[in-house]
């Protein structure tokens, strides 16, 4: 069933009215996202205040004006599964990939006192988050699963 979320075009800030809000962050809602960069579809964040989705790649938060935007369809659930050392059950939404083929999923975690979206990547062993200018690991995160 996490094959049934949608994934829709935006930039400079647009939000679909079905997107998935996640949270808040000083001037803005925190919204789930993906964009491109560097050959990968990396999830993160799109911060409305700001008006773009920010990734974490390379030890480094980047700012992308064009990206998607998370929606979950009528007769899907989502729900947020606390998970650790990269690990992500069955059903957890895949929000990206690197260049090789590597799947990211779609989690987030508390960092800074704001509940922020980034990516999962299984390899690495912790969830991704961009905050700052920096890519955050953390090793303890929630994963987003779908189910019908």
């Amino acid at each position: 069933m996490a094959d049934a979320i949608q994934w829709v075009a935006g930039r400079d800030g647009e939000i679909p009215s079905d997107a998935l809000l996640v949270g808040t962050e000083g001037d803005g809602n925190l919204y789930v996202g993906r964009a491109k960069h560097e050959g990968d579809v990396i999830p993160g964040k799109i911060h409305t205040g700001h008006k773009v989705c920010y990734v974490a790649w390379g030890g480094a938060e980047h700012a992308i004006p064009e990206y998607e935007a998370l929606v979950v369809p009528a007769g899907v659930t989502v729900d947020w599964v606390a998970q650790s050392g990269g690990t992500v059950p069955d059903n957890a939404v895949a929000g990206g990939e690197q260049e090789d083929g590597t799947k990211l999923y779609v989690g987030r975690a508390d960092h800074e006192g704001s509940i922020t979206p980034g990516k999962i990547h299984p390899g690495h062993g912790v969830l991704y988050v961009a905050y700052g200018g920096e890519e955050h690991p953390h090793q303890d995160y929630e994963v987003l699963v779908a189910s019908s």
